[in-house]
């Protein structure tokens, strides 16, 4: 998953735990937060009109639930340093792209889905 915050995902009450069981099954689970001091984070925020640091704030708010998965096998965080205009989530053979438009907050997610 390549998001900055990502916060709805964790709104799925299973969520965590689906990546859990996942990971267990032998599945390598890689996820990208947007790096909450990066300049790029800043310039997205700006780009969206959030105010000053509300983006850095959401992605470290967004990064609380996944706390229990920090040591699960199979499971890698890492933080990415880009102005991200798509959200890009790929699973098994389905990959959902939400795409970003510049100036225009993202309140409802109308993602572009592809898969087999």
């Amino acid at each position: 998953m390549l998001v900055h915050a990502g916060l709805f995902l964790v709104e799925r009450p299973d969520f965590i735990a689906t990546l859990a069981e996942k990971a267990a099954a032998g599945v390598t689970i890689r996820i990208a937060f947007g790096d909450p001091d990066s300049d790029a984070v800043t310039l997205r925020g700006a780009e969206e009109r959030l105010g000053d640091g509300v983006l850095a704030a959401r992605i470290r708010y967004g990064l609380v639930p996944y706390a229990p998965l920090l040591d699960t096998p199979g499971v890698e965080f890492r933080f990415h340093t880009t102005t991200l205009y798509n959200s890009i989530f790929r699973f098994d053979d389905e990959m959902i792209v939400n795409n970003h438009v510049y100036g225009v907050r993202v309140r409802t997610p109308r993602p572009f889905t592809c898969g087999s």
